[in-house]
């Protein structure tokens, strides 16, 4: 047991200690097990690897202990890292960053609280959550009023002069045109910009702005909609030959009705409801009325099955029709039982039924 932690400790496996020993595997094993003395031809090589061990420090050095093993490579950190204002937890390196304003600065958190931080000077500042696109970006806008670093909240597109960036101070709004942030008003989703057609105006009310709805190559030609307070809803289309907007048709007819929410009732199934409901009134069991209920059913036994699945998911319905039709007389009931026959096939009225 002793020389398995030697070798441990010296980093062998069992092949290499056989081959420094000149022993077999089998001999190596039995000796860790019963920690048996070596043999003859082993002790000469036993004493150097004992003299090896020996040369190795009691305690690891201060950078061992120190080291986090946790933290990801990054460059030499330029200060010394205190520990977490939090807890007091050693703090783990997750990267580094460089922008205008913080310049080359480092990211750390602890693993005990979870804070996260970041320093470029080895004073600890504490990370603010929502700062918007985490990305690499050296150009990010300057609120002009408030000399903050203003964050990215809209990217119709993947260009930094498409991104829209708004102050966490005044929450003022600009876009970059020309590497210079340039006020802008709140965007109501991406507003693409076509070379074509600068104004977006409708034509028909000058009180709507022209919503892109379809756009090459989904389709041949820009098709837009008047939306916005007080817009007419009217449709246009940009005719290439033309060059200009052309109104497109409303569309005429009655308007179409809504379809209701839901599954189209089965009238088979409603008809196998009430002829339940009239078995439970006149005191007669659904399950001997089971060839009825179901009379495609060829064997008994799938009709029992059925019938037993009807009255455990119906039993609301079922319950509801019985109200409905105990008021209503025995003559009509019967006329109301032959209908449900009709729809479920049969011919006839059952005997019990008519009786």
């Amino acid at each position: 047991m002793a020389f398995r932690q030697i070798r441990h400790v010296l980093g062998w496996n069992s092949s290499g200690a056989c081959l420094a020993l000149g022993i077999s595997a089998g001999e190596l094993q039995t000796i860790e097990a019963k920690n048996s003395p070596f043999p003859d031809i082993a002790r000469p090589a036993l004493a150097d690897v004992l003299n090896l061990a020996r040369r190795l420090p009691t305690e690891p050095p201060l950078w061992i202990k120190n080291w986090n093993r946790f933290s990801k490579p990054a460059a030499m950190i330029a200060f010394s890292v205190p520990p977490c204002p939090g807890c007091g937890s050693n703090l783990a390196t997750t990267g580094k960053e460089e922008t205008r304003n913080r310049g080359l600065y480092w990211s750390f958190s602890c693993r005990g609280c979870g804070g996260k931080y970041w320093s470029n000077d080895g004073y600890l500042r504490l990370v603010i959550p929502g700062r918007g696109w985490k990305r690499k970006n050296i150009d990010h806008p300057v609120c002009l009023r408030c000399n903050v670093e203003c964050c990215v909240i809209g990217s119709p597109g993947s260009s930094n002069q498409q991104h829209y960036f708004e102050c966490p101070e005044c929450k003022q709004h600009y876009r970059m045109r020309k590497d210079k942030p340039v006020l802008t008003t709140p965007f109501v989703g991406p507003r693409v910009e076509l070379p074509f057609l600068p104004d977006r105006s409708c034509l028909n009310c000058a009180r709507g702005r022209l919503r892109i709805r379809l756009r090459p190559p989904r389709t041949k030609q820009y098709l837009f909609n008047c939306r916005g307070e007080g817009s007419c809803g009217r449709s246009f289309k940009w005719n290439e030959k033309l060059k200009k907007l052309v109104l497109l048709k409303q569309r005429s007819g009655a308007k179409r009705v809504p379809k209701q929410p839901g599954r189209k009732p089965d009238q088979r199934k409603r008809a196998r409801i009430t002829l339940a409901a009239l078995f439970l009134l006149d005191g007669i069991k659904p399950y001997a009325m089971k060839t009825e209920l179901f009379p495609e059913q060829n064997l008994p036994t799938h009709a029992f099955d059925s019938t037993k699945k009807l009255l455990r998911r119906s039993a609301t319905q079922i319950e509801a029709e019985k109200q409905r039709l105990s008021p209503v007389p025995k003559s009509e009931r019967l006329l109301v039982a032959q209908k449900a026959r009709q729809l479920l096939g049969l011919e006839r009225p059952s005997l019990r039924q008519s009786a």
